[in-house]
C-alpha cells in the first residue's frame, strides 16, 4: 500500500483537420464530419477506458456506464434560411434541430444573424453524445461541424483522486462525472489524502487502519464475495480514477465552490483544475490569435457563415 498524490490532466477532444471554405464540396464535408465523428468516438472511448476499462460497445448494448457517453462532445451548425415554400419540409426540419436542443438541459443553442446570402440566422449548439443515442438524434449529426468561436466549449479532465472527493464532484448536478471503482493493482492499492499531513500521529493510524480494511477486503473476497461488494469495506481515501466534462460557466460555478469548502482534498483537486483550466484558455487563445494572423495570410480558412452548411493519466 502506497500514499501517492491527486493529478489532475485534460482530455482534448480533437476537432477535424480538415479545412473547408467557400468552395468546399459535399464530399469534402462529408469526410470532414466523419472523421469529427471518430474523433467524439475516440475521445469517449479513452474516457471509458481511464474509468472503466470494459468494452464500450458491449457496455452501451447492455444499458450500463452511459454516462460515460456524456463526455463525447458535439458540436453542430444549423443555417435557417429564410422561408420559402418550395423548401418548406427542410426549413420545418432544422427548427425542430433547434428547438429540441433549446429545450434540453444537456445543450446549448446560441443564434447569430447571418450576412450570408439566403442565409437568416446560424444557431450554434453544444451538446453531448448521449443526448444523441438516448433521443435518437443520429441524423442530426449532418449538422456536426468544428467547435468555432461561436459554440459554447466543454472540457474533460481526467483526475486521479480518493473516494470521498470524487463522490463530493458526482454529487455536483452541472458537471458530467464517471468514477471507477477503487483501483487495486497487483495485490496492492494505493490511498490519497493531504487532510492528515500536519499530525504525523494521526497520519500513521489512518495508514495502519487503511492497511487493516484492506485485511478485511482480501478476507471478503476469499470467503466468495464479488469486488463490488467487498469494495465498500475500503476506505474512503482509497484511489479511484474520475472523468468530469463540463461547460466553460460550469468550471467557473465550481471554482467558486473554493469560497466556501475547507475540504483539503477537494480543494487540491479543484485548484489543479482552476490552474490548468486558464493556462489551457491562454494557450488556446494565442493558438487562435496565431491562426487568424496564418488565415489572413493565406485566406484559405473559410468563416462560420462561409461553411454553415500509480496509475498513469490518459495521454
Amino acid at each position: 500500500m502506497q500514499v501517492i498524490d491527486p493529478k489532475v490532466k485534460i482530455l482534448k477532444q480533437l476537432d477535424t483537420s480538415f479545412l473547408l471554405d467557400s468552395s468546399s464540396s459535399q464530399e469534402d464535408i462529408n469526410n470532414m464530419q466523419s472523421e469529427l465523428f471518430n474523433n467524439i468516438i475516440n475521445h469517449i472511448e479513452a474516457c471509458n477506458t481511464f474509468c472503466y476499462n470494459n468494452d464500450l460497445k458491449e457496455s452501451i448494448k447492455k444499458g450500463i456506464n452511459l454516462d460515460i457517453l456524456e463526455h463525447g462532445t458535439v458540436y453542430l451548425t444549423v443555417p435557417i434560411a429564410n422561408p420559402d415554400p418550395k423548401y418548406k419540409e427542410d426549413y420545418m426540419r432544422r427548427m425542430q434541430i433547434v428547438n429540441f436542443y433549446q429545450n434540453n438541459s444537456e445543450s446549448i443553442v446560441k443564434g447569430y444573424k447571418s450576412e450570408q446570402d439566403g442565409v437568416l440566422y446560424v444557431y450554434f449548439i453544444t451538446t453531448n453524445y448521449r443526448v444523441i443515442i438516448e433521443n435518437n438524434r443520429h441524423t442530426d449529426l449532418v449538422f456536426l461541424f468544428n467547435s468555432s468561436e461561436y459554440h459554447v466549449k466543454r472540457n474533460t479532465y481526467a483526475i486521479i483522486t480518493n473516494k470521498y472527493t470524487a463522490n463530493k464532484f458526482y454529487k455536483i448536478k452541472y458537471l458530467n462525472t464517471s468514477i471507477s471503482n477503487p483501483a487495486i493493482e497487483n495485490d496492492e492499492f494505493s490511498i490519497i489524502s493531504h487532510s492528515f499531513d500536519e499530525n504525523s500521529i494521526a497520519k500513521n493510524a489512518w495508514i495502519n487502519s487503511c492497511k487493516e480494511s484492506y485485511k478485511i477486503y482480501e478476507a471478503l473476497i476469499d470467503s466468495g464475495m464479488s469486488k463490488e461488494s467487498a469494495y465498500k469495506i475500503l476506505p474512503d481515501t482509497v484511489k479511484v480514477n474520475m472523468v468530469i466534462t463540463a461547460f466553460d460557466d460550469d468550471f467557473e460555478a465550481l471554482f467558486k465552490t473554493l469560497d466556501s469548502e475547507d475540504d483539503i482534498d477537494y480543494c487540491d483537486v479543484v485548484h489543479m483544475i482552476a490552474y490548468d483550466h486558464d493556462n489551457t484558455k491562454i494557450s488556446e487563445e494565442i493558438a487562435d490569435e496565431m491562426a487568424e494572423e496564418n488565415s489572413e495570410e493565406s485566406g484559405k480558412i473559410g468563416t462560420a457563415e462561409e461553411i454553415g452548411g500509480d496509475t498513469e493519466l490518459p495521454k
